[in-house]
């Protein structure tokens, strides 16, 4: 699984399941700061990507987000 979401100026970015992010747009500090946060608290496990969608979505700069189950 990984998520692949569009901030509000329409720049994609995907979350891989060992959370890697690969994002360059204006929300890289805040999308950075969301998945830092997650994986310090203990949540950075591929069943955990669901809550850090949330977690992005409530940021508020996310046009879009999907969960993609490539297994």
């Amino acid at each position: 699984m990984h998520v692949v979401f569009a901030d509000i100026e329409g720049v994609t970015g995907t979350i891989a399941p060992d959370w890697t992010i690969e994002y360059d747009g204006e929300f890289t500090d805040t999308t950075d700061a969301v998945v830092s946060n997650m994986v310090q608290n203990g949540n950075a496990s591929r069943r955990d990507l669901q809550q850090l969608m949330m977690a992005l979505y409530q940021e508020g700069h996310l046009k879009k987000i999907t969960l993609i189950d490539d297994t």
